[in-house]
């Protein structure tokens, strides 16, 4: 009866929760050059500046893409240290036409099928619904 009694006082008194979730550690942190592997197993790399995400804090992400800028709302919640749940919404793109085009689209296709990441020896791995994943480094 203590032990259920001090459970209780410690989540009452706000020093501790039973199910409230983390905020992620991803606000203000900026990514760059990618490895993208979709589940059909199509290949997609691109170095230095040419793929960048910048996750801008309040919910608001960055993408710089080969000749195009896209922004996109995110939610994100640590399940534990370096990796959570992680959602991109309502994606804004500009409209430039170039060679990259369909590279492009097919990251931000990408984007959009984000379920979780693992921030690990420096770098991110945004893990796709169906089995892709995307790998940023800094």
């Amino acid at each position: 009866m203590r032990g259920l009694m001090a459970v209780l006082a410690v989540v009452i008194l706000g020093g501790g929760s039973l199910d409230k979730p983390k905020p992620a550690k991803l606000d203000g942190t900026k990514w760059s050059g990618l490895v993208s592997e979709s589940p059909s197993g199509l290949p997609i790399s691109g170095g230095g500046a040419q793929f960048e995400i910048e996750f801008r804090g309040e919910g608001s992400a960055r993408i710089k893409l080969p000749c195009n800028t896209a922004g996109a709302g995110y939610v994100a919640t640590m399940r534990s240290e370096g990796q959570g749940d992680l959602r991109f919404e309502g994606f804004r793109v500009t409209r430039s036409v170039c060679p990259e085009i369909r590279i492009e689209q097919v990251v931000l296709a990408q984007l959009g099928q984000v379920r979780s990441y693992v921030i690990e020896n420096g770098k991110l791995t945004l893990l796709l619904d169906g089995g892709g994943r995307m790998v940023w480094g800094k």
